[in-house]
């Protein structure tokens, strides 16, 4: 029998909401847990490694944490929450959680999904420069602060638009017209799923057109494409897991706004499941961090081995300053200090070390001795060891009275224009 159009909405049972509200509270809390360790280790690891490891690309590290971050502040502001308010028909959490919760799960989402772009950006700035080039810290911070602020921006007529009905104890969206509130739906698909997507595919294809220019390459430029081509496949993951765990989250979104979705029979239910989808984002990342990142399993097992109680770990080689990339092998450049032949050459035999033939030097000798800039020594050290005072004033006379051989010390200092390619110094941003 079919109903007229002044028949109420269709209700489903009490059975039904039931069931839906079970499956919702074993995924829900589900992928709370295992999102928030995950996540947690991933911030710890990230930030061990930034800390005993100079020479790691701080950059990528930065990004990494906040991608980290962004998942932890999207499952904490809206699993919890949103189970409470499932389990209840009025809105549990009064004026203020109506205007915090809902605008910032939506930005937290976002700052994750242009955190993927930065990270896109980031490789692409590491294949300029013969593969090794970098961005820099302070540009990776600027990024982040710029993803975050963009964030917070789009979800300010979000905010503003959500009251609170003390009559009904209710969260609504007041918006103008409805016309408003479609556009507002339609700029956050742009702004949260098409345009970044679209973003990151053509910088994935940039990166991946760029490595495939260099076809012959010495040994460390091969090492350094092999680190780039794993990052890229880490990046290509994460587009792939964001076109698909994300789109029904916004596919249900347009529905609701442009469907009348609300008034349709399990609309509700089928959208707390879709957001299942939408969280279990947040444990792919640090998976996929790690699976493609293998030099971070260490330090992730010290943490699940729980070393970190235990006494703290002595020093030793494998503890020592390491990059995660590869990094061309520069030899260390040349001492500053003046060459020992030029003391060894001209020592005069008449200031041999005489100490030993003859114990008992007087203090009087060396006391109308002043101290020597040249030299280096005060008044105890030339009495200590004469023959060192000797070899210094020695070789001071000699080069006074003939040419040296050797260029003077300033000339043979190290010139950073004769070192090898890429040798110069990349200490904290190799990646």
């Amino acid at each position: 029998m079919e109903s007229s159009s002044t028949d109420p909405p269709p209700t489903e049972s009490a059975a039904t909401k039931a069931h839906f509200r079970l499956a919702n509270l074993v995924l829900y809390i589900s992928v709370l847990a295992i999102s928030v360790t995950a996540n947690i280790l991933m911030l710890l690891v990230l930030w061990r490694k930034f800390r005993r490891h100079r020479r790691t690309a701080k950059s990528f590290i930065m990004l990494m944490q906040n991608l980290a971050l962004s998942g932890l502040v999207l499952v904490i502001s809206s699993i919890p929450f949103d189970l409470v308010s499932q389990s209840s028909d009025k809105w549990p959490f009064g004026a203020i959680g109506c205007k915090i919760l809902w605008p910032l799960q939506t930005a937290a989402l976002q700052a994750m999904v242009y955190t993927y772009v930065a990270l896109a950006c980031h490789r692409l700035c590491g294949v300029t420069k013969g593969l090794f080039g970098q961005m820099k810290f302070i540009t990776g911070l600027v990024l982040t602060f710029v993803l975050w602020i963009t964030s917070i921006t789009t979800v300010i007529p979000y905010l503003i638009n959500l009251d609170y009905n003390y009559q009904n104890k209710s969260c609504d969206e007041n918006w103008d017209s409805d016309s408003s509130r479609n556009g507002y739906t339609m700029s956050l698909f742009f702004l949260d799923y098409l345009l970044p997507l679209i973003a990151m595919v053509v910088l994935s294809l940039l990166v991946w057109g760029k490595l495939q220019s260099f076809r012959v390459l010495d040994p460390e430029r091969a090492g350094r494409r092999e680190r780039h081509n794993r990052i890229l496949r880490m990046l290509v993951a994460y587009v792939i897991v964001f076109a698909v765990f994300l789109l029904p989250h916004q596919i249900m979104w347009l529905v609701r706004d442009f469907g009348k979705g609300e008034e349709k029979l399990y609309f509700k239910d089928i959208l707390n499941v879709v957001l299942v989808f939408t969280y279990s984002v947040t444990i792919i990342n640090p998976v996929m961090f790690f699976i493609y990142n293998p030099e971070f399993v260490r330090h992730l097992l010290y943490y699940v081995k729980c070393q970190c109680l235990a006494k703290k770990e002595l020093f030793s080689a494998e503890n020592k300053s390491e990059s995660f990339s590869l990094e061309p092998n520069v030899p260390p450049p040349p001492s500053r200090l003046k060459p020992k032949f030029e003391l060894q050459q001209l020592e005069p035999k008449a200031f041999e070390n005489n100490y030993a033939s003859n114990p008992s030097i007087q203090l009087a000798e060396t006391d109308s001795i002043p101290r020597d800039h040249d030299s280096g020594l005060g008044f105890v050290e030339q009495s200590m060891f004469p023959s060192a005072v000797g070899r210094f004033r020695g070789a001071e006379k000699h080069r006074e009275s003939t040419p040296s051989a050797s260029p003077p010390p300033s000339e043979a200092m190290y010139d950073e224009s004769d070192a090898p390619p890429y040798s110069f110094n990349q200490g904290s941003e190799m990646l």
